[in-house]
């Protein structure tokens, strides 16, 4: 009687901790799904500056302004566990000192919208490196949510011969 009611307390919590997996993996998509559509959005404003960037310059004068970086951004990959999944997890840091140190040329030659668009680059890589972070997220869980489901729902074969 008592490994039954341990059995079953023990189903129990399987199946809530499979609920719980199943509401964070909703949740999970629902943001990725706002996330990706913000960036999108943010992206598309800015490939906009830059083609109007190279309408106003010459193709020579916007390459040479694009060409060499004046930042580095060091990317640490590392991995966390929730609820016991392993998921990778990014931490990015910019070498910056102020915010005109992301232009890696004059302002005389170059267009307005360039800087825009260079600025707005800037600011989009926080949210690309976070949706890349959350669309690896949604495999791992979506396993081990799928996993969970079929140890809960599995059945001890009948044995049946004929």
């Amino acid at each position: 009687k008592k490994r039954l009611a341990t059995s079953i307390r023990g189903h129990k919590l399987l199946k809530d901790k499979r609920d719980d997996l199943m509401k964070k993996f909703l949740d999970l998509i629902r943001k990725n799904k706002e996330l990706r559509e913000q960036v999108e959005q943010e992206i598309s404003d800015i490939y906009g500056g830059f083609v109007v960037a190279s309408a106003v310059m010459s193709p020579q004068m916007l390459e040479e302004a694009l060409m060499l970086p004046k930042q580095s951004i060091d990317l640490e990959v590392g991995e966390r566990n929730v609820m016991s999944v392993t998921v990778p997890s990014f931490e990015f840091n910019a070498s910056e000192n102020s915010d005109s140190d992301i232009y890696s040329y004059g302002f005389v030659a170059t267009s307005g919208e360039l800087d825009d668009s260079v600025a707005a680059v800037k600011n989009v890589l926080p949210h690309l490196l976070e949706l890349a972070q959350r669309k690896s997220n949604v495999p791992a869980a979506a396993s081990t949510r799928w996993s969970m489901y079929r140890f809960l729902t599995w059945k001890k074969p009948s044995n049946t011969s004929r």
